[in-house]
């Protein structure tokens, strides 16, 4: 394994390459379907597409963005374009092109490459865009897309704390792309934590399922598992019939996945009776959104592992707390903060009432090494996020007990009823804890002088359960102003591309009853 302590010590990303020739060059570093490629090779590939950015005129300090998939070939490339001093933006090819065309308008890069080999989404995104078609050795097929958008390089920093190695878009809750800045060491910090957290091997074979053009797929799964010569299992979009057999198949130890991908993962494995026989498997977690104790439990039943968890965000290069590997797990927790985290809460919004079932509930601010620069081109929503002593205010409401954290929701989600301040993710857990429940998201509605509290709700295949007993089941479990006054059934929640319910959207269909759309 990997001297964690060495990586501290690394000034880019794309250092990674020196350890990875001197300890694990024999060892396979990445898998996708029938391809293999050792981490001797990936260092050699990452030099030879870093010299070729290079004879394309690709300098220090521009911005290049990446669009695919899942796939060897971009995780390369973002490599590669670390080792030139860019700054790299990942972008999923299932965003729309408006959406791709937005980012491209507000990071004005020097170019913008399209990996089409593995992604249909990324051929029809760079044809559209007329880019140049080019067939590299290892990258496969690429368009490249060089329009001028009138960027400049911005400054190169010796000190790997300040040089941005990736520019991560978010939407959070607002659905207005955000360009998180973070740094070299913001990264290598968050990935060789993780990996010391989590107790990755060597000997381990990570499964890959959730975008790598997110925090939690590049840096907690891929990047960590990079840092200790393990093995990542790539797969480019989840199936659940696809996903169990790659499980048995690979021998794979280690499978992170979105709570989403639990859900449907667990719906399938229930409805068609299978049977799971996974001996290499030895650690589960959920990511990306928060785990309720429900699906914790069923998947324990299923897989016979305790489910870990965590809690994070982009702006804090993903993790921020996580779950013992080797302590028992506490419902409802998300574990304990990282080491090098300094954390406090402060008071939030309330109703006229006292909320006397959480008193100790507020708004979680963090500082530490992981947290982001700033928002690139955005100043104001800087220093609104990101004060001047680097306290990074999370827009999460959280409780700390005895050591451990508990996200309780979003100060913005935070609904007042009748007085009362309501947490919309205790709610979706009560009601998700319902047999014929896949999933639940809760929103409020101004009405008069009052919140009204509107539940969406996903329904297993073939159920029927009506709001009437929905409401009965809730009954005993939660006290009446949490209560939904309103249940609205649908057949799919809107999902980001990272596995997230798109609650802006459905803020929205709340005001105006329009029907709900899935699609990201």
């Amino acid at each position: 394994m990997t001297d964690l302590e060495a990586v501290s010590r690394l000034r880019r990303l794309a250092d990674v390459r020196t350890l990875w020739r001197a300890e694990f060059p024999k060892r396979i570093a990445l898998s996708q379907g029938d391809a293999r490629v050792s981490y001797g090779e990936l260092a050699d590939q990452i030099d030879a597409t870093a010299a070729w950015f290079y004879e394309l005129g690709y300098r220090a300090g521009e911005r290049i963005i990446l669009v695919g998939e899942n796939s060897a070939a971009l995780l390369e490339a973002m490599f590669a374009a670390s080792a030139l001093d860019l700054w790299v933006v990942m972008l999923n090819a299932r965003l729309s092109k408006p959406e791709i065309d937005a980012i491209r308008a507000h990071c004005r890069p020097r170019a913008t490459i399209y990996f089409a080999d593995r992604s249909p989404d990324a051929l029809q995104h760079g044809e559209v865009s007329a880019a140049r078609r080019v067939v590299h050795p290892s990258l496969g097929t690429v368009l490249i897309d060089e329009e001028d958008l009138g960027g400049t390089a911005e400054p190169v920093l010796d000190d790997p704390a300040e040089q941005i190695a990736l520019l991560m878009y978010t939407s959070g809750s607002t659905g207005t792309p955000k360009g998180v800045m973070l740094s070299h060491r913001s990264v290598l910090t968050l990935a060789s934590t993780s990996a010391s957290l989590r107790q990755l091997r060597t000997e381990d074979r990570l499964f890959l399922t959730t975008p790598m053009t997110h925090v939690m797929g590049l840096f907690s799964v891929s990047l960590s598992a990079l840092l200790v010569g393990a093995t990542v299992v790539i797969e480019q979009r989840f199936d659940p019939e696809t996903v169990l057999n790659v499980l048995k198949r690979e021998r794979i130890t280690v499978f992170p996945a979105v709570p989403t991908v639990f859900y449907k993962l667990l719906h399938h494995i229930e409805t068609h009776n299978v049977r799971l026989d996974l001996p290499s498997l030895r650690f589960i977690w959920a990511g990306g959104s928060l785990l309720e104790a429900a699906l914790a439990e069923r998947t324990r039943a299923v897989f016979g592992l305790p489910l870990h968890n965590g809690y994070g965000m982009t702006e804090a290069s993903s993790s921020i707390c996580l779950t013992s590997v080797t302590a028992p797990a506490v419902p409802e927790s998300v574990g304990w903060f990282l080491p090098g985290l300094e954390w406090k809460l402060v008071a939030v919004r309330s109703g006229d009432a006292a909320d006397s079932d959480t008193p100790d509930v507020g708004e979680l601010l963090i500082r530490g090494p992981t947290v982001m620069k700033g928002y690139f081109r955005d100043l104001e929503l800087t220093a609104r996020t990101l004060d001047a002593d680097g306290w990074l205010t999370t827009g999460d409401l959280a409780r700390v007990a005895d050591g451990q954290v508990y996200i309780v929701g979003r100060s913005k989600d935070m609904i007042v009823r009748s007085g009362f301040n309501v947490y919309p993710a205790e709610v979706e857990r009560a009601i998700n804890a319902h047999p014929e429940v896949v999933h639940s998201a809760v929103v409020g509605r101004r009405e008069q002088n009052n919140e009204r509290i509107i539940a969406f709700v996903e329904r297993a295949p073939a159920s029927s359960v009506s709001d009437t007993e929905l409401d009965a089941f809730l009954a005993g479990r939660l006290a009446g102003y949490k209560r939904p006054q309103e249940f609205r059934f649908v057949d799919k929640l809107p999902l980001a591309t990272n596995g997230k319910v798109l609650k802006h959207r459905l803020a929205l269909h709340a005001s105006d009853g329009a029907p709900v759309s899935e699609t990201a």
